[in-house]
């Protein structure tokens, strides 16, 4: 059995390997599917989110104003998601590259907001070490 790896530590792998975003080729569409993988993959607040947003902000071209960062994790957040929140911490998730940031958002988020009551997932729990597939 593979060793346990941390929440952070897996939350930093599955965002290096998502493509950066390029101006003229989808740009806002990949930052946007980044922000739902980190707000409603792995169940993160916005604030929590902001520092891995920061890092993929990093190789972007060219890069977002922080500002622009929080407005599109707080857009994340509000979302519609096609998977249930937190799908990205279950342990039988196996990532697949329709995970990896291939869907796309049409600019206009809906108005489904999380209770605040719903508890975030702490980043220092442990989870297995996956492996992406590819198709």
């Amino acid at each position: 059995m593979k060793q346990p790896i941390t929440l952070r530590e897996r939350i930093e792998r599955y965002i290096a390997a998502c493509p950066p975003a390029i101006s003229g080729q989808h740009g806002h569409d990949r930052t946007f599917r980044v922000a739902c993988i980190l707000v409603q993959g792995f169940d993160l607040s916005p604030e929590d989110a902001l520092s891995f947003l920061a890092r993929y902000n990093q190789r972007c071209e060219p890069p977002w104003t922080e500002r622009e960062l929080e407005h599109k994790l707080r857009d994340a957040d509000r979302a519609e998601g096609y998977k249930s929140r937190g799908y990205l911490l279950q342990e039988e998730t196996r990532l697949v590259e329709s995970d990896l940031c291939q869907k796309t958002h049409n600019d206009s988020p809906h108005s489904s907001q999380p209770s605040p009551e719903t508890p975030r997932t702490p980043l220092g729990e442990s989870y297995v070490v996956f492996k992406h597939h590819r198709r």
